[in-house]
C-alpha cells in the first residue's frame, strides 16, 4: 500500500513541479492543402470582384496551392455593378431595401473611400435594434451558412472581405488598409480532436498577400507563436496520503480480518473447535484467544504501517502523534477482528468464508473510496446538523461500521498534519501538526468553507476511538451469542434465550457443559 501511495506521490510531484517560464516558439508555416477530396483550403467571398480574385490568387501562389484549393464559395452569385459600387443597402434581410440614401465617403471614419447610408437616416434605425448591411453581403452570409451546413468538411477556412460589398475599388484597395473576416472550424480545434484550425497560417498568408498586393512585392512575414508561460502549479506539494489514506489504509486491517475469518472457520470445519469443546474449553475462552491474537496482529500491522509511512517520508506520519495514529489503526484492526468472529459463526465452510471475505474487502474498498472522496467530504457531510429526518439514522447506523469511524478520524488528522488541497481556493495548505491532545479537540471542518453555510458537527477523534472500542465489545458479544445458537452440523447448542436460564450461570453449567436442544 505504501509503495502504491509513494508512486502516486512521485507522479504527482513530477507532473506538478514543471514550470515553463519560457515556452518554445513555433513558426507559422504556409497554408497547407486541405487533404480531403473535394475540399478547399480557403473559400472566399464575394464572388466576381476583380481585386478580391487577384488578392486570393496571390495567396494561392505564395502558398504553392492548386487552383481549386483557393476559390470562391461555389454557390455564391457574382456581384452586379450596383452591388460592387455599394449602392444597395438592406434592412434586416436582403429583400428589404433600406429607406435611406446611400452616399460615397471619400474619407470615412475608417479611412476607406466606400459607400454608406446617410447616418442621419440610418442611425435611428440602428439604435432600434435593426440590422443594416449591404444587400449582397446579407445574401452571401446566408448562402455561405447554408453551403457549410449542407457540405461539411468542404472547406478548411472561409474568408470574407466586407469592404468589397461597400464599393471599395481596386485602386483604393491597393492604397488603403482594409480588413477581412476569417471563419474556421471550431470543432476541429476542440477536445477530443485537438486538430489544427489553420487560422494563423491563413491569416499570415492573407496579410502577406495584402502587402504584396499593395506594392511591397518582396514582403515576407515571419510569424511565430508560443503558449503562455507556465508558473509553478499551485497544487504542487499536495499529499497523496492525505487524499487516499482513508481507503488505502483500510486494506492492512482487512488482511488481518480475512486471515482471522478463514482460520476460525477452518478450525470449525476440521473439528478442532468441537474437540476443544469436548475437552471442556468454553467458547468464550476460544473467542477471547482469537480476539487477543487479532489484537496482537492489529498492533503489529499498525506499527508496520506507521513505520512504512515514516520511511516513505509522508508528511502526515511525521507531523502526527505516533500514539494517535497507533491507537487509530490498532483499534480499527481489532474491531474488524471482532467483526470476523461474527461472520465466522455463520460461514458453513472455508471456501464460503474466503468468498465472503474477498467480497467484503472489495465492496468495502469501493465504499471507502466513495466516502473518502474530497478528503472525506461525504463522511463529514453526514455530520451536518441540518440532515433530513430520513438521513439522520444513517449517521448512527454507520457508527457500527468501523471503517467509517476510521476514515472520519483519519481525515481529521490529515487536515492538521498533511499538505491538503484547499478546494475553495485551489491551493495547498500545510497543517501545523496533530498532537495527542488534539484527540480531545472538536475538529474545525467547517473552516474550509467546503460545505458553504452548512453547519457540520464532527465528534472529537477520541469519541470515535471510544466508539470503536464499544463496537469491538458489541461484535464480540454478538459473536459469542451466535456461537451458542447458530445451527451447526452437530445441532443447535443452546436455546436462543439460554442466557436467561439459571442453569447456564451455575458453576459448570454454562462454562463446561452445553444443553443440546433437539
Amino acid at each position: 500500500v505504501m509503495l502504491i501511495l509513494r508512486m502516486m506521490q512521485g507522479i504527482g510531484d513530477s507532473s506538478l513541479s514543471r514550470p515553463d517560464p519560457n515556452p518554445a516558439e513555433r513558426e507559422v508555416s504556409d497554408v497547407e492543402p486541405c487533404g480531403r477530396e473535394g475540399c478547399a483550403a480557403i473559400l472566399y467571398a464575394p464572388r466576381g470582384v476583380a481585386w478580391v480574385d487577384d488578392l486570393m490568387d496571390l495567396v494561392r501562389e505564395q502558398s504553392g496551392l492548386e487552383p481549386g484549393e483557393v476559390a470562391p464559395v461555389p454557390t455564391l452569385q457574382p456581384l452586379g455593378p450596383d452591388e460592387q459600387a455599394g449602392a444597395m443597402w438592406c434592412l434586416n434581410n436582403p429583400g428589404t431595401p433600406l429607406p435611406c440614401p446611400v452616399q460615397t465617403l471619400e474619407s470615412s471614419s475608417l479611412g476607406l473611400p466606400v459607400s454608406a447610408p446617410d447616418p442621419f437616416c440610418s442611425t435611428p434605425l440602428f439604435l432600434q435594434g435593426n440590422r443594416i448591411s449591404p444587400c449582397a453581403r446579407m445574401r452571401d452570409n446566408r448562402t455561405i451558412s447554408d453551403y457549410m451546413v449542407a457540405n461539411p468538411g468542404r472547406a478548411a477556412n472561409v474568408v470574407v472581405f466586407p469592404a468589397a460589398y461597400s464599393g471599395l475599388s481596386a485602386t483604393s484597395a491597393r492604397e488603403y488598409p482594409f480588413g477581412y473576416d476569417l471563419y474556421y472550424n471550431q470543432t476541429t480545434a476542440r477536445f477530443p480532436f485537438r486538430g489544427n484550425d489553420h487560422v494563423l497560417e491563413v491569416k499570415r498568408a492573407i496579410d502577406q498577400a495584402i502587402l504584396r498586393f499593395s506594392g511591397a512585392d518582396a514582403a515576407n512575414l515571419t510569424v511565430s507563436w508560443s503558449t503562455f508561460p507556465k508558473p509553478e502549479p499551485r497544487l504542487k506539494g499536495f499529499s497523496a496520503v492525505a487524499v487516499g489514506g482513508g481507503y488505502w489504509f483500510y486494506l492492512p486491517a482487512m488482511i488481518v480480518f480475512f486471515t482471522t475469518l478463514v482460520d476460525v472457520v477452518r478450525e470449525k470445519e476440521n473439528g478442532s473447535r468441537l474437540m476443544m469443546s469436548v475437552m471442556g474449553l468454553p467458547s468464550s475462552v476460544n473467542l477471547l484467544v482469537w480476539l487477543l491474537q487479532g489484537f496482537v496482529f492489529s498492533n503489529a500491522s499498525a506499527l508496520v504501517l506507521i513505520l512504512a509511512g515514516l520511511a516513505c517520508r509522508f508528511d502526515l506520519f511525521w507531523n502526527s502523534s505516533f500514539l494517535a495514529l497507533f491507537l487509530l489503526f490498532s483499534l480499527f484492526g481489532t474491531a474488524m477482528v471482532a467483526v470476523s468472529q461474527v461472520l465466522a459463526t455463520i460461514m458453513p465452510s472455508v471456501k464460503g468464508a474466503q468468498t465472503a471475505g474477498y467480497a467484503i474487502i472489495l465492496v468495502g474498498f469501493v465504499f471507502q473510496a466513495i466516502l473518502g472522496s474530497g478528503y472525506g467530504s461525504l463522511i463529514f457531510l453526514l455530520q451536518s446538523t441540518t440532515l433530513p429526518g430520513w438521513a439522520a439514522p444513517v449517521k448512527y447506523v454507520l457508527q457500527l461500521y468501523p471503517p467509517y469511524l476510521m476514515s472520519m478520524v483519519y481525515y481529521t488528522i490529515s487536515k492538521k498534519s498533511a499538505s491538503v488541497v484547499n478546494l475553495q481556493e485551489a491551493t495547498v495548505e500545510t497543517g501545523e501538526g496533530f498532537s495527542l491532545a488534539d484527540l480531545f479537540e472538536k475538529p474545525s471542518v467547517g473552516d474550509t468553507r467546503l460545505f458553504g453555510p452548512m453547519e457540520v458537527d464532527v465528534p472529537r477523534p477520541a469519541t470515535c476511538l471510544a466508539i470503536l472500542v464499544l463496537d469491538t465489545l458489541l461484535f464480540a458479544l454478538l459473536a459469542l451469542y451466535l456461537d451458542h445458537v447458530v445451527p451447526t452440523k452437530n445441532g443447535i447448542l443452546h436455546h436462543p434465550l439460554y442466557f436467561l436460564r439459571r442453569s447456564y450461570w451455575r458453576a459448570g453449567g454454562g462454562w463446561g457443559k452445553r444443553d443440546r436442544a433437539k
